[in-house]
């Protein structure tokens, strides 16, 4: 398109009050430096889609991306004003045949939602919830208490430069499938893998932390189950455990009796060991369908529970033997929270909270994003990426003015 519409006044402009109208702003303004790191961006994907043959000349897409994405940085987000009565329906459910097509849709949505839970090998707690103005969207707890049609949006951070590397949205609370694809995104996008990464304990999966060690990544993630505490380690697993250990044994918050880290695994004899000494040997083997894949338990039971002195602590009431599963990954979360509790790293993953939380902070202060204005995964997700984007020209843009100050430019 070889034409642009034009400013009303250009910026070069002699005016009444100023030399130039571009003398109104001064020379330090975040604003400058958004409009030069703009200007190197490459705009011609934009310019080829538009169409120059009819019409009014459009405003070139650099300057609508510059304002939005100004606004954002400064807490300004464009949408139009909506009004809502909880006893009239919203405009584009005012007639009978959109409220149809929305009633479809979110039919759909939801034999879709219940698919995806079968296929996870999830237990299906009744119908699945689909909100019928946006079918995309699922509901979910609300942090401030309650259950709304919500998304769950993501962030991967540099730890160094403290800048978004890659994000993403979901249309569901599990966030565990989100992860291998964000590492084989920042590969791309960086032409590296990150040597490490930090996340909490809903990436956690033996399938994640099997998929990062392929990949060479060294992982800092919380998983499930309890440390083995120093009072059920010890050289010789068919030793008890002395009788004054015996209360600070870990029991499992659900059922009250002793945990599964209080039994210790015996690599070399692929068996475990009781706290009374008593030897649980591999039985048999289980497969069952679980959110991360296939899960392959090896089951270890006791040779003879009877006489026991633990087994009031150990066995519930119907149970006349005590059995342990081990998975696959087992061994992986071990060596998981062996490093996590290691001092080297404790200090690494304290990193993850001012980083990523920082980041969410300012995301919800600094830019208002604590909900979207749009609807439909593919509309919130541009969204996001918009309000991502300008966390980044923020960031940079201090980074810059911070150089600046320091070299007394």
């Amino acid at each position: 398109m070889a034409y642009w519409a034009k400013a009303p006044v250009d910026r070069s402009q002699l005016v009444l009050f100023a030399h130039k109208l571009d003398d109104a702003i001064g020379e330090d303004p975040p604003v400058r430096l958004l409009d030069e790191m703009l200007a190197e961006a490459d705009g011609s994907p934009w310019e080829n889609a538009y169409c120059g043959a009819a019409g009014q000349p459009a405003i070139h897409p650099r300057v609508m991306a510059g304002a939005i994405l100004y606004g954002l940085t400064v807490g300004l987000r464009t949408s139009r004003g909506q009004e809502r009565s909880g006893s009239r329906l919203p405009k584009e459910l005012a007639n009978l045949k959109k409220r149809q097509e929305a009633l479809r849709r979110a039919l759909s949505a939801a034999r879709e939602a219940d698919a995806r839970r079968i296929a996870r090998g999830e237990s299906k707690k009744g119908p699945a919830k689909v909100p019928v103005a946006d079918p995309d969207a699922v509901v979910m707890p609300n942090k401030e208490g309650g259950h709304a049609p919500n998304y769950t949006p993501l962030v991967a951070a540099d730890g160094a430069a403290g800048i978004i590397v890659d994000a993403d949205v979901l249309a569901e609370p599990n966030e565990l499938g989100a992860t291998v694809p964000m590492v084989e995104r920042i590969e791309e996008t960086f032409g590296s893998k990150p040597k490490q990464l930090l996340a909490d304990s809903n990436h956690g999966t033996g399938a994640n932390l099997e998929k990062l060690e392929q990949a060479g990544v060294e992982a800092y993630i919380p998983v499930e189950g309890q440390e083995t505490p120093a009072s059920v380690r010890r050289e010789d697993g068919s030793v008890a455990v002395t009788e004054s250990e015996c209360p600070n044994l870990p029991r499992s918050p659900q059922t009250k009796k002793l945990d599964k880290s209080a039994f210790l695994y015996d690599k070399e004899k692929d068996c475990y060991w009781c706290p009374s000494g008593r030897r649980l040997a591999y039985e048999s083997t289980m497969r069952q369908e679980r959110a991360g894949g296939e899960a392959v338990y090896r089951i270890y039971a006791c040779e003879g529970c009877a006489g026991c002195p633990l087994s009031g602590e150990c066995l519930s009431k119907q149970a006349k033997r005590r059995s342990v599963a081990r998975d696959q990954h087992e061994g992986r979360r071990e060596a998981m929270r062996a490093r996590l509790t290691s001092p080297e790293g404790r200090a690494v993953y304290r990193r993850r909270a001012p980083l990523v939380e920082g980041t969410i902070g300012v995301m919800k202060a600094v830019l208002g994003m604590r909900q979207f204005l749009l609807r439909g995964i593919q509309n919130v997700k541009t969204e996001w990426f918009w309000a991502c984007t300008a966390f980044n020209l923020r960031k940079l843009t201090c980074a810059l003015r911070a150089r600046t100050a320091a070299a007394g430019l």
